[in-house]
C-alpha cells in the first residue's frame, strides 16, 4: 500500500510504501538508520579495545579510525534501501473509447452517437465504440468494467442510472488502478419528464399511524397533478411544478390488504406513460399480542393497551404459554420474581422480542448480575469500560484522496473524544492495511498519536476488509473499532470481516466521511458487530460512547447518540429523567439514547434470532418518566415494535408476497405445515413450517398469491432520469472532463495529451553505497601494506 505518511522528521524523505513521500532520492526503510549509532559505537569500542605492540598507533590509527566509521555509514545507508526516481514520459496511439448508453431513460435526450464519434474521427482521434445498455437494461458498472483499459480515454455518453449489476462506483476503483480516464458528455434534456414513486411499510397493524412519503422526479418543467388514493378513495391532490416529496399520515383501520397509489399527471406533456402510476399493497394485520410482567400497575400497562393486544402477567410463564406473543415488556421486576428465564431466554433466541425497563428492582439494584436474565440483556450492571483498547482505522485509499484533509481532522477530533483510561492504535488502509502506531496510552501519549494522524497521505484501492482484520488481529479477546471510511467498498470483504470481528467479541463503530460516501455500506458493516455508525455531522457523539466519564455537552434531556437504528431514526427527545440504573453497554449491543449526563437510557441488541431492549431511565418511583409523552413516547412504541419485528409471524397457513418491479423477480412466503401449491411457482421448505418460491411479473398492476395481494410497478429502468451525481464523481477521481457534445475538437486534443504518460521509476542505488564501502575498506588495507612496504613497517605519526 503507499500514500500513508509524510516524511520522517529530521530525516531523509522516503517514498517508500510506509512513508509516501515522492523526492529524487529515497530510501525504503529509513528505520534502519537507528542501527548507525550502534555501529559507529561498535567501531570506537573496537578501536579502544585494540590496544598492544602490534596494535596501530598515530596516523595510522585515526586513518582506520576514519575510514571504518565510513564504511559503517555506507553498510547502513545502503541497508535502508537507498533509489533515485526516473520520471519517463511515454506516447501512446491516441484513441476515444466511446460507451453508449442506449436504455429507456436516455429517450429524454437527443444525442447522435454516431454524430459525435464520426465528428472526433474527423479531428484525427480513432473512435471505438460499444454499447453499454439497451432498452430497460443498464448495467453499466458491469460493462464499464469490461470496456475500461489501462492508460485508456473512455467518454460515457450516459445518464450514469444502474439499474442492475454493479455499481458505476466499483467501476470506477478499477479504471483509478488502470490509469484509465474516464469523460463525460454534458447532455441537455430535450423532452419534460414527470415521474411518480411512493414509499409505504409492508406491514402494520390496524389502528396504526403510519407514514406514506410520495416522490415525485424528473426533468425540465412543467406544472402536473399529483393524486394519493388508498384502496380507491383520494387522501391527497396538490399541484406540483417540480421534483418534490410529500410525506402523508393515514391511519389504517381495519385488517386486511389495502392498496396505496400514487399518479402523476400533467396533462400529457409529460412521461413515458410508464412512470405515471406507482402501487404498494400494505399488508394490516391485528394488534401483536405483548406480554406486560411487572408488580406493580405502572402507566406504561395502559399505553401498551392502546397499541397492542395486552396481558398482564406478574412473572414470566413456561415456554408453551410465552409462545403465544409477540413481544415480552418487562417493567421493574427483581429477578427473583420474573419467574422461568430460561424459558425467556430460549424463547427470544428463537426469534421473539423483549423489552426490560428499569427502576429500583431492576439490572444491578434487582440481582441481575447474579441471574441468568442478565446474559440475555445488552448491558452490564456496575461496570465502567472506559479502559477498554480502541482500534483506530482509517481510511486513505484513492477513493478517499480529496476528502484526506477532512479524514485527518476528523481522525484528529475522534482521538480528542476518547477518554484517558485506555489505549489507542491505529490501522490505515487503502488496498492493504497497515498498522501505523501500535497501542499507545491515551493518557500520556496523545501528542505522538496526534503526529501519526497528520502525516497519513492517501492513494491506492479501497479494501476495508483488510483495515478490519488488521484491527481484530490487534484485539485479543474483544474491543473495540471505529472505521472512518467513505463506505465506498462494493466486494463482500467488509461484511465478511465484519462478521469475523462480532465472532470475536469486536464491536465496530462507524464514522462517515466524503460527500459520495455510502452511508447503507457503512451502516451494515457497523450494525454486522452491534455497533453504529454516525455521519459526518454526528461524529461528536462519539464521546458518548467511549467516554464513560463525558457528559453531553449543554444538552438538558435525553440524547439520541446513534440515529440509525429503527427504534432512533428520525425521532426527537424533550423528556429528561430523573433516575438511571448504572449500566454499561456490552461488545455488541448499540447504545442508542443517553441520558442529559451521558448515562445509557435506551440499547438494544440481537440475542440469538430475537431482538432485546433494555429501557435504564426511570422517574424516582420507577415510572418511565417522559418516555410515555410526545415525542418521547415515539421511543416506547419503536422499542416494542423492534422487539415484535414482523407482526405476521405468528400467523399460520398465510402467504406473503413483497412489491415488486416488472421484470424484476419477488419472494413469496407461506408459513404452514404443509407445502402450498400455486399457479406458475414451486414452493420450497426453507424452515420449520416456512415455505419460499420467487415469481417474476411481467404486467404492471395488481395481483396476488394464495389470496396475498402484492403490487408489481413499472420497470426499474424509469424510476430516475436525469445525470446521475456518480457520473461527476468517476470524471473527478480520474482526472476527466464534462464536455459538451459538441465540442468534439476539444475532446480530441484532450485524448492526445491523456495518452502522454509520465511514469516515476525508482531506482536502487545500494550497490553504489556497497561498493563505495569496498573501495574504502580496500584502499585502507592497501595504503596500510604500501605504507609498510616503502616506509619499513614505521607506523608512527
Amino acid at each position: 500500500m503507499t500514500g500513508l505518511f509524510g516524511p520522517a522528521l529530521g530525516a531523509v524523505e522516503t517514498v517508500s510504501a510506509a512513508a509516501g513521500v515522492v523526492g529524487p532520492v529515497g530510501v525504503e526503510r529509513a528505520v534502519f538508520f537507528a542501527a548507525l549509532p550502534v555501529a559507529l559505537a561498535a567501531v570506537v569500542v573496537v578501536f579502544r579495545w585494540n590496544v598492544g605492540p602490534a596494535a596501530p598507533t598515530g596516523r595510522t590509527r585515526r586513518l582506520m579510525i576514519a575510514s571504518r566509521i565510513l564504511v559503517a555509514v555506507l553498510l547502513v545507508t545502503a541497508a535502508t534501501g537507498p533509489y533515485v526516481v526516473d520520471e519517463n514520459r511515454s506516447v501512446g496511439e491516441p484513441e476515444v473509447h466511446l460507451l453508449v448508453d442506449e436504455s429507456a431513460s436516455m429517450d429524454v435526450y437527443d444525442a447522435d452517437a454516431t454524430a459525435i464519434a464520426d465528428s472526433i474521427e474527423d479531428e484525427g482521434v480513432p473512435v471505438r465504440r460499444t454499447t453499454i445498455a439497451t432498452d430497460e437494461s443498464s448495467p453499466l458498472g458491469d460493462e464499464l468494467l469490461r470496456g475500461v483499459e489501462s492508460n485508456a480515454h473512455v467518454v460515457l455518453l450516459s445518464d450514469g442510472r444502474v439499474t442492475e449489476g454493479r455499481s458505476l462506483e466499483s467501476a470506477v476503483d478499477v479504471a483509478v488502478e488502470r490509469n484509465a480516464t474516464i469523460s463525460t458528455l454534458q447532455l441537455e434534456p430535450t423532452r419534460t419528464e414527470r415521474l411518480v414513486d411512493v414509499e409505504a411499510p409492508e406491514t402494520t397493524t390496524a389502528g396504526a399511524t403510519e407514514s406514506l412519503l410520495v416522490s415525485v422526479g424528473g426533468v425540465g418543467e412543467t406544472e402536473a397533478t399529483l393524486t394519493v388514493t388508498v384502496d380507491g378513495e383520494p387522501v391527497r391532490e396538490q399541484t406540483v411544478t417540480e421534483p418534490t416529496s410529500v410525506e402523508i399520515e393515514h391511519t389504517f383501520e381495519e385488517p386486511g390488504d389495502h392498496r396505496v397509489e400514487a399518479t402523476v399527471d400533467a396533462g400529457g406533456d409529460a412521461g413515458f406513460e410508464r412512470n405515471v402510476v406507482a402501487r404498494r399493497v400494505v399488508s394490516v394485520v391485528d394488534p401483536p399480542k405483548v406480554l406486560y410482567v411487572s408488580r406493580v400497575g405502572y402507566p406504561l400497562e395502559t399505553y401498551l393497551r392502546e397499541l397492542y393486544d395486552v396481558t398482564r402477567a406478574e412473572s414470566v410463564p413456561d415456554r408453551t404459554s410465552l409462545d403465544r406473543y409477540h413481544a415480552v415488556v418487562i417493567q421493574n421486576v427483581a429477578a427473583e420474581d420474573l419467574g422461568d428465564v430460561g424459558a425467556l431466554q430460549s424463547y427470544v433466541a428463537d426469534g421473539n422480542g423483549v423489552v426490560v425497563a428499569g427502576g429500583d428492582n431492576a439490572y444491578g439494584r434487582g440481582g441481575y448480575a447474579t441471574s441468568s436474565v442478565g446474559t440475555l440483556l445488552p448491558v452490564r450492571f456496575d461496570e465502567r469500560s472506559g479502559g477498554d483498547d480502541v482500534v483506530l482505522v482509517v481510511d486513505v485509499s484513492g477513493s478517499a484522496e480529496e476528502s484526506m484533509p477532512r479524514i485527518r481532522g476528523l481522525s484528529l477530533d475522534v482521538l480528542d473524544q476518547l477518554g484517558d483510561n485506555g489505549r489507542l492504535s491505529i490501522v490505515a488502509f487503502a488496498d492493504q492495511a497497515q498498522v501505523v502506531s501500535e497501542f499507545r496510552s491515551l493518557e500520556t501519549d496523545r501528542p505522538a498519536l496526534r503526529e501519526t494522524i497528520r502525516r497519513l497521505r492517501a492513494g491506492g484501492g479501497t479494501n476495508i476488509g483488510a483495515g478490519l482484520r488488521a484491527a481484530g488481529e490487534l484485539l485479543e479477546g474483544g474491543g473495540e473499532v471505529i472505521l472512518i471510511s467513505d463506505g465506498d467498498d462494493d466486494s463482500d470483504g467488509p461484511l465478511v470481516a465484519a462478521d469475523e470481528l462480532a465472532a470475536e467479541d469486536v464491536r465496530v463503530t462507524g464514522v462517515g466521511v466524503g460527500g459520495s460516501r455510502d452511508d447503507e455500506r457503512m451502516a451494515a458493516i457497523a450494525d454486522a458487530t452491534g455497533g453504529t455508525y454516525l455521519r459526518p455531522g454526528e461524529a461528536d457523539r462519539l464521546q458518548l460512547l467511549f467516554d464513560s466519564e463525558a457528559a453531553p455537552s449543554g444538552a438538558d434531556s435525553l440524547v439520541v447518540v446513534d440515529r440509525t437504528h429503527f427504534i432512533t431514526d428520525g425521532v426527537e427527545t424533550d423528556a429528561n429523567p430523573t433516575a438511571v440504573n448504572d449500566v454499561e453497554p456490552r461488545t455488541g449491543a448499540r447504545l442508542l439514547v443517553t441520558t442529559s449526563e451521558g448515562d445509557p437510557a435506551l440499547t438494544a441488541w440481537r440475542f440469538g434470532l430475537g431482538r432485546v431492549v433494555s429501557v435504564t431511565a426511570h422517574g424516582d418511583d420507577g415510572r418511565l418518566e417522559g418516555f410515555l409523552r410526545s415525542p418521547d413516547a415515539e421511543l416506547t412504541t419503536r422499542s416494542v415494535n423492534w422487539a415484535v419485528g414482523d407482526p405476521r409471524r405468528k400467523r399460520t397457513n398465510a402467504t406473503e408476497v413483497a412489491d415488486t418491479h416488472r421484470g424484476d423477480s419477488t419472494t413469496i412466503v407461506h408459513r404452514g405445515p404443509a407445502r402450498p401449491t400455486a399457479p406458475s411457482v414451486r414452493f420450497v421448505r426453507t424452515g420449520a413450517e416456512r415455505f419460499e418460491a420467487t415469481l417474476t411479473p411481467t404486467r404492471v398492476g395488481y395481483d396476488s398469491v394464495l389470496g396475498a395481494e402484492y403490487a408489481v410497478n413499472y420497470a426499474a429502468e424509469y424510476e430516475a432520469v436525469g445525470r446521475a451525481p456518480a457520473l461527476d464523481a468517476a470524471v473527478d477521481r480520474t482526472g476527466g472532463r464534462t464536455f459538451d457534445p459538441a465540442a468534439t475538437a476539444a475532446i480530441a486534443e484532450f485524448t492526445r495529451a491523456a495518452t502522454t504518460r509520465e511514469r516515476t521509476v525508482r531506482r536502487p542505488i545500494a550497490w553504489v553505497f556497497l561498493a563505495l564501502a569496498l573501495v574504502v575498506y580496500l584502499g585502507e588495507v592497501a595504503g596500510r601494506r604500501l605504507e609498510e612496504v616503502y616506509v619499513g613497517g614505521d607506523t608512527t605519526a
